[in-house]
């Protein structure tokens, strides 16, 4: 009597899994440039804990191909299931055309920028200047404009991994990358570079999840899980994981810093949470081109 008690407990828990593999959603994102290891990345892990609170079962899959972030944003837009969802930079424009899920990913760090730089190039030893530095950045990024507003001359590339060889072939002064983006760049990609040491770029910025402003339900399944995260500590433990020695290093640092304005900054960003944000080091010296 036991054992048939125990097989038909089996056979019931393996329907209730049957069942919610049937009803789960697959939600595929989209891949970021360098996509070795990819379900190993910050903001897949931190997608699939927030996901992971709701009462909705959620099967994460990377994208087939790696797309221009302005293809990113035309796919989730006219929701066509090429991808569901990605993680960038916000502007006003990105927030008309998808919906945000405003709690900030990396804690206003993508708008701290170190600059690569090729070592044997001027630029390192003579007088900077907005006249005589011209960047290098993607043509579809928020950074461009956000550069080009502070009056900074931009190279707008088509192609991501030309833009390391621009900076090592000097026909640009330097590509500016934030301070979660650089050290693995450099390591795996730009190896031939050098992180200008004394140099540090800052814009405020937030680093959201953008989904379709049709996939409510995704949204609000997203923003539960990051919330929910923050009230029990597991997203700054994930986040710690993955940044903490990376800002312990900028912390031994000298570094002067240009604060630039964010005209692409969207209103409604919550720069009233100081539990959202990073603190710039207090040491590091402000000055201005």
């Amino acid at each position: 009597m036991r054992s048939v008690f125990f097989t038909g407990l089996a056979l019931l828990l393996l329907a209730i899994q049957l069942l919610a593999a049937v009803n789960a959603r697959t939600v595929i994102f989209a891949l970021p440039y360098d996509n070795r290891d990819v379900m190993q990345d910050y903001h897949v892990q931190l997608l699939q804990k927030a996901l992971s609170y709701s009462t909705t079962p959620y099967i994460l899959q990377p994208a087939k191909e790696t797309m221009a972030q302005s293809r990113v944003l035309r796919e989730i837009s006219q929701h066509t299931g090429i991808v569901d969802v990605f993680w960038s930079m916000t502007s006003v424009e990105r927030e008309k055309m998808l919906k945000p899920v405003r709690v900030p990913l990396s804690r206003g760090l993508l708008g701290w920028r170190l600059l690569l730089v090729n070592e044997n190039a001027p630029f390192l030893s003579t007088p900077r200047t907005k006249q005589n530095t011209l960047f290098v950045q993607g043509h579809d990024w928020p950074d461009s404009q956000i550069l080009k507003a502070n009056g900074y001359k931009i190279h707008a590339a088509n192609d991501y991994h030309s833009m390391f060889t621009m900076v090592e072939k000097g026909r640009v002064n330097a590509l500016p990358r934030s301070v979660i983006e650089i050290a693995d760049e450099h390591k795996n990609i730009a190896a031939k570079l050098f992180i200008a040491p004394d140099l540090m770029l800052y814009y405020p910025t937030a680093e959201y999840f953008f989904v379709s402003n049709s996939d409510t339900n995704l949204a609000a399944a997203i923003e539960y899980g990051l919330i929910e995260m923050y009230k029990d500590g597991s997203f700054n433990a994930l986040f710690e994981q993955r940044y903490g020695t990376i800002l312990t290093q900028l912390a031994q640092q000298k570094r002067k810093v240009l604060k630039l304005q964010n005209p692409l900054l969207p209103t409604a960003t919550p720069l009233d949470k100081p539990e959202y944000w990073q603190p710039l080091p207090g040491h590091f010296e402000q000055i201005n081109w």
